[in-house]
Formats: structure tokens, C-alpha cells, sequence
């Protein structure tokens, strides 16, 4: 190239062989020429100069020849830079300045495009950008899914609105010479739909008292997954795995979310849990406590939490599952103690079980009269003393027939009615009562003599000790016939005991407690003769 432009400027105005004369014509007007540069390796030239008859033309700096024709043309020519140059010749023989032309014949095309970026492969859009660039390169055409080509010439082109599926993509470089280099091509896939939401295989049991968790799951053409605890930011949870330490007490969510290769996302799949490390507390509602008559019973209880399972044990044994009510029977007379665990839904058991102690007693209390009137008297009140053998034995009292009602030693009553009477006694062992009550009868007559009223000053020592007489001189007459108390429930002042008073069967014996304060348990007589039975030791009963 440089060498032809040489040439041109060496023949610039000179002549082509003959000198330049005075009066010679002008140097020529080349009217047509190759563009420049081109991938043509020929070339035509046509030209034209006023006063001409005649041309001599050059090529690339060789010897002018006649070109009278007012064109010329070349071919076969090589690769790189070339010059022309043509003189005009007029009649008289004189030769012009020449005028020159240089050009570069290139048929080499520029090399395939690089794709600087492409849509991902798969892509999760129906959008795609493509970049691209190559050396030499002046212009582009780019061709999608097999169309004709366009020019893309800014380096640059994109598609839009693209179905899912396979799609290709080519663009081919075009140099200045007009070389079309070999194209350079990309398929991708286009896949907008999502995955299916992902399935847990694997999660925390709700609730639980761990504060751990793992999880597994999965979904369909998922390639990742992330994951996101409580509300944080998702986190990358590729291996379909995740787990968690150091939770705290409460509500928990996990939420997880599927990705395909186009990185399109499925719905989220969450799963709630709480973790629970607070163990309920158990409460027993009804149950036998203190003391029992009863050898069968229930026990009903309850949990702090809603929902949770019981194990209960009775006197000892091993704690088993058990539900309320939890009945029992077959007990025998004694100490018993009864447990119940309540264990929560995370499985967290109270560590304080709820217990009862009570104890079974199926005896029948006996009661003695220690104190009370007898026979006659003009005294129009009464005090009765009484006791049990059972410690904590409570009374009940009956006068004259009335219902039973509680009652407490000593008891005053008064001021009654001339006329027979008769108290009724008996102790209470929780529900069991004295079938044999103990009774005292006596008649008030105004007109009687009645000794001073002298007080009960027995010592409780000896109290105790007539107590004891009493129950050993009770055990040594078991088996004689006893004799039926009459009961309360039948007499009225003025009924039986009025009849028993006026009968004349047998001359009543006196009662010695009023007079002694012998503790003494005194009954019904058989006979009616009388509205003082004789004063009897009961048999012992349990």
C-alpha cells in the first residue's frame, strides 16, 4: 500500500512517457473506480479529460500503455494495496498531468464473532440479551431460530416474548471489504415453569422438647434449594438438608423453597413446630385422703397443659400409663399412697408427681356412755359423757327418738319434759357407724328427789383406764347374746319408751354411771319394763 502510494504521487501530474508539454491537456477526471478496500480482485476504471484523443494508463508503477478507450480494466488481482494512474494525450502528441487512484483488494474474511454473553442455559425468561464482537468486523447479522438474517451491527440484539423450548441464536461478522466471516451460534432453552413445591421427608415433631432440629426434603427437577428459619434471609440448602441447634423455647417455621436449572422458583413448603422444655404440672382432683372406709376408689387429675398423658403408680409400684379417672380395689386395711405423672405433648414429664396418702380402716367403731342419767329424777336437764375406743371417732346423738345429729362430750340437754326419755350414742369412723349405739333411759318426775348436781371430776388417767376395763370386760363377754339397742328411729317421746316405762316386767336396774362416773357402755334392755335398759358392754365389732 505504501509502495502504490508512492507510484500515485510519483505520477501525480507527470506525464506517463512522453513529458508534459506546454499547452498539454489536464490530468484526467477517473469518473469510476473499485471501492476501497474490496474483496473484488478485479477492477474497472473509466475516465474522461477535456481536449483528450487519447489515454495511457498505470497499474501499481508499471510503464504506462495507451488506454485510449477512456476506461480500463484489471483482474487477478492479489491481496493488499494497489495504485492506478491515467495521463490524457491530446493531438498534438502532448501528455497531461496524470491523475491516480489507490485501493486495497482484501479477500480474507474477519474471523467468527465471540459471544461476550448469551441468555443462561436453561433460562427462566422468554427474554434474551446477546453481545458479541470480531476483529475487523464493520457490520453484523444476526439470524434466531433459523430466520433470515438481520443486521445487528451495534455489537448487540435482543428477543423477546420467547416460548418455552429449545431456541438457537447465530451472527455472523462482515469486514470493510465486504468479507462475510463464518458465524458463531448458541442454543438455550427456554423453561418458565417452576418446580413443585418441596415435600418434607424428615422434620421435628410438633411439639418437641429438643432444641435441635434436621430436615430433609425434596422436589421434583429441583437443582437447589434455600432455606429460611423464623422470617431470616434464605440461605443455599443444595443437599435437600438442614438443621438447626440452639432453639429456643417457642413457635418455630422453617420455609423452603425449590430451584430448577432455569432458576425458576417453586412455591414455598413450610413446617411449624414448638419447642417445649417446661414440663406440665399434675393436679389430683378427687381421691380418697386422710382416712377411708372404702377398699375401692378413684383418683381423677389433671395436667397444667392440655393434651398430655398420665403414668400412675399405687403404693409403690412401677409407674404405668393410666388415665382419669384411675380406679382401684381389693385394698387392704392400712397406709396407702397413690402417684400420677402428668407428661406433657413434647414429652416432658412433671418432675414432681402429684400424690395422695390416705388409709384404708373398714372397722366399726363402739362407743361407750361413760355419764348420764338414770332411774328417776326431778333434774330436768341432763349431761351425757361418752367415748370410743378410736381416736379420731366423732358422734352423733339421738334424743327421744330424733334424727341423729353431731354431737360432742360432754353434751347437756335440756330443760326437758317430765316423763320417760331415752339418749342414743354412737361414734362415726368416717361413713361407718356404730350398729349398737350406746343409750341411756331415765323418767323426769318433778316431784322426785334429785341428789345436788355434782360435777364429773374423774381424772382422765382414770378415765382412760375404765375406758380400757371397759373394752377388755367387752372382749371377755363376747359370745354372750346381746341385746338389740331399741332404735332411735322408732321411739317418739311418749311412744315405746313412754309403753316401756308403765310395763311392770321386772323391776328396773339402777345404772350406775350417773352415780358412779364408771365408764360404762349401757344398752337397751329386752325387757320393756323398764325406761332404763341395764347397762351392757357391747361386743367388740371391726
Amino acid at each position: 500500500m505504501r509502495a502504490a502510494a508512492c507510484s500515485v504521487a510519483a505520477l501525480a501530474g507527470a506525464t506517463l512517457g512522453v513529458g508534459v508539454a506546454d499547452g498539454a491537456p489536464p490530468a484526467p477526471s477517473i469518473d469510476s473506480a473499485p471501492v476501497n478496500p474490496t474483496n473484488d480482485t478485479s477492477a474497472a476504471f473509466v475516465f474522461s479529460a477535456a481536449g483528450a484523443v487519447g489515454y495511457r494508463c498505470s497499474l501499481d508503477g508499471a510503464a504506462g500503455e495507451a488506454c485510449d478507450t477512456g476506461s480500463k480494466s484489471y483482474a487477478s488481482l492479489a491481496d493488499g494495496p494497489h495504485a492506478f494512474a491515467v495521463a490524457a494525450v491530446d493531438g498534438a502528441a502532448s501528455e497531461g498531468p496524470a491523475a491516480s487512484y489507490a485501493w486495497i483488494v482484501d479477500t480474507s474474511p474477519p474471523l467468527a464473532p465471540s459471544l461476550d454473553s448469551t441468555p443462561p442455559d436453561p433460562a427462566g425468561s422468554g427474554s434474551a440479551l446477546f453481545t458479541f464482537s470480531a476483529a475487523d468486523a464493520v457490520a453484523y447479522a444476526c439470524s434466531l431460530d433459523g430466520a433470515p438474517a438481520q443486521a445487528c451491527d451495534g455489537g448487540s440484539t435482543s428477543y423477546d416474548g420467547l416460548g418455552d423450548g429449545p431456541h438457537a441464536f447465530s451472527v455472523t461478522a462482515a469486514d470493510a471489504a465486504g468479507n462475510v466471516g463464518p458465524a458463531a451460534s448458541y442454543a438455550w432453552t427456554v423453561d418458565t415453569v417452576p418446580p413443585g413445591a418441596p415435600t418434607f421427608t424428615a422434620a421435628p415433631v410438633d411439639p418437641t422438647g429438643a432444641t435441635s432440629a434436621q430436615f430433609a426434603f425434596g422436589a421434583s427437577d429441583a437443582a437447589g434449594y434455600a432455606c429460611a428459619l423464623d422470617g431470616a434471609p434464605a440461605t443455599a440448602c443444595d443437599g435437600g438438608a438442614a438443621s438447626y441447634t440452639g432453639l429456643v423455647e417457642g413457635r418455630h417455621q422453617l420455609t423452603v423453597v425449590a430451584f430448577d436449572q432455569a432458576g425458576n422458583a417453586s412455591p414455598p413448603a413450610s413446617h411449624a413446630w414448638t419447642v417445649d422444655r417446661t414440663p406440665p404440672q399434675t393436679t389430683i382432683g378427687s381421691g380418697p385422703s386422710g382416712v377411708a372406709n372404702e377398699r375401692a376408689d378413684a383418683f381423677t387429675f389433671t395436667s397444667s397443659e392440655p393434651g398430655s398423658a398420665f403414668t400412675c403408680r399405687l403404693d409403690g409400684q412401677a409407674f404405668a400409663s393410666c388415665t382419669s379417672p384411675f380406679a382401684f380395689a381389693g385394698l387392704a386395711d392400712g397406709a396407702h399412697s397413690f402417684q400420677v405423672t402428668a407428661i406433657d405433648a413434647a414429652g416432658n414429664a412433671d418432675p414432681t408427681p402429684a400424690s395422695r396418702a390416705w388409709t384404708v380402716d373398714t372397722s366399726l367403731p363402739q362407743t361407750t356412755l361413760l355419764a348420764g342419767p338414770s332411774g328417776t329424777t326431778g333434774d330436768v336437764q341432763a349431761v351425757f359423757r361418752f367415748d370410743s375406743p378410736l381416736a379420731r371417732a366423732t358422734f352423733e346423738c339421738s334424743l327421744d327418738g330424733a334424727d341423729y345429729a353431731s354431737c360432742a362430750s360432754p353434751l347437756t340437754v335440756g330443760p326437758l319434759a317430765a316423763g320417760p326419755h331415752a339418749f342414743f350414742v354412737r361414734s362415726v369412723n368416717v361413713k361407718l357407724r356404730d350398729p349398737s349405739p350406746a343409750a341411756a333411759y331415765w323418767t323426769i318426775d318433778p316431784g322426785a328427789f334429785t341428789p345436788p348436781t355434782q360435777r364429773d371430776t374423774t381424772p382422765p388417767a382414770k378415765v382412760r383406764a375404765l375406758k380400757a376395763l371397759s373394752l377388755d370386760r367387752g372382749a371377755r363377754s363376747r359370745g354372750r347374746a346381746r341385746r338389740t339397742p331399741i332404735s332411735p328411729g322408732s321411739r317418739s317421746p311418749g311412744g315405746r319408751v313412754a309403753r316401756r316405762a308403765s310395763s311392770s316386767r321386772g323391776r328396773p336396774r339402777r345404772s350406775s354411771t350417773a352415780a358412779s362416773g364408771t365408764a360404762r357402755r349401757t344398752r337397751t334392755s329386752s325387757s320393756p319394763s323398764t325406761p332404763q335398759a341395764t347397762a351392757r358392754r357391747p361386743r367388740r365389732r371391726r
